[in-house]
């Protein structure tokens, strides 16, 4: 077992990582380099459990795994294409699916004003969602968010409501639900991390949001592996405490960035035994820049 990750375990032999478990519940998928540690592995296994099923590394937690060439694609159709069924959302797509089809794409320049985090008017009457039916379809959206980053701002706003859904919130993530099961084979396309001089690089980028008199903002990082790779992880949040300006919450976005990134290179250097070039974050507020130099 690993101290940066209690899901991940590691064999290391004569200081060389030749396997690596991701573990979760009863299901696992492995790595290895050398089939006699997969071999191994199994009858260790099988003595100690009895029957086990194995099968090649094609699905893993309603992710499918598709090896390529170059590059290793994972998407979610069975999930995504599933999303909602436990409450019969399909039905409650009915009254509004003719409007969305003259737009797929949920956050577009036509539908904008639905995703304004706005404060609300007291005077507003505001009908309220079911809540339970709204925290469920949340958590199955953030779920599918980690292969569809896409989604990943807006559903901050929309979970950031959990606590008091408005019906227009449902609508909202009813919508992405929609989206989602409409585009179920968009996934995530993985490359080889990129190398200089045999290390490999993990860069990042950091920006906020502001609002003006309020001082509520938001942050939004992604992080990969070599700067022409895409973001092996995207987040997108509210911030914790109110800025005074747009580069105090800047400021914050970086620092929080800074020990994602943190957490990211242990996990390489630690646990995969991976050499870490100097990492690089991009940050495009120049006052931020001059004070945290």
């Amino acid at each position: 077992p690993t101290q940066y990750d209690g899901g991940t375990l590691t064999y290391v032999k004569d200081g060389e990582l030749v396997g690596a478990i991701a573990m979760h519940v009863d299901d696992m998928l492995i790595t290895y380099k050398y089939e006699w540690v997969y071999q191994d592995l199994m009858q260790v296994m099988k003595s100690t459990f009895g029957e086990i099923t194995a099968e090649d590394g094609e699905n893993f937690l309603g992710m499918k795994i598709e090896r390529k060439e170059d590059h290793v694609y994972i998407s979610q159709p069975a999930y995504l294409q599933s999303l909602g069924d436990e409450f019969n959302i399909e039905n409650e797509f009915k009254d509004y699916v003719k409007q969305w089809e003259k737009n797929i794409v949920p956050w577009s320049s036509t539908v904008q004003k639905e995703f304004v985090d706005e404060v609300i008017d007291e005077k507003e009457v505001v009908k309220p969602a079911d809540k339970g039916k709204y925290m469920k379809l949340i958590g199955l959206l953030q779920y599918a968010c980690q292969l569809r980053s896409e989604i990943s701002s807006v559903l901050g706003i929309l979970a950031s409501r959990q606590n008091c859904p408005a019906e227009e919130d449902w609508i909202q993530a009813m919508r992405i639900a929609w989206y989602l099961r409409k585009t179920s084979t968009l996934g995530m396309r993985i490359i080889r991390p990129e190398r200089t001089d045999g290390k490999i690089l993990v860069c990042g980028t950091a920006d906020a949001s502001y609002k003006n008199g309020i001082g509520k903002s938001r942050i939004g990082i992604t992080v990969g592996l070599g700067m022409n790779s895409a973001p092996i992880l995207v987040i997108s949040k509210k911030q914790p405490t109110n800025s005074g300006s747009s580069t105090d919450s800047e400021m914050k976005g970086y620092n929080y960035a800074c020990c994602t990134i943190e957490w990211i290179r242990n996990i390489l250097e630690y646990v995969y035994l991976e050499e870490l070039d100097a990492s690089i974050i991009e940050v495009d507020n120049k006052p931020a820049m001059c004070i945290l130099s």
